[in-house]
């Protein structure tokens, strides 16, 4: 399991708004592909993302 937690200190200012906010899309993508778990939520000042995939050494063959 993967577990990332970002502090909020500020608020984000970047530049270039087209490709900003994508990076959960793309994590989700792959979580999907390799039948995984995502969960993320906001806890106060926390934001918190878990990513559970199986490992293919131990997940039956499909």
């Amino acid at each position: 399991m993967i577990k990332l937690e970002l502090k909020k200190t500020g608020f984000d200012y970047k530049k270039d708004k087209l490709f900003h906010g994508f990076g959960l899309e793309n994590i989700n993508k792959i979580v999907d592909k390799y039948n995984g778990y995502m969960n993320y939520e906001q806890v106060e000042n926390t934001f918190i993302v878990k990513v559970l995939l199986q490992n293919s050494l131990t997940s039956p063959i499909s």
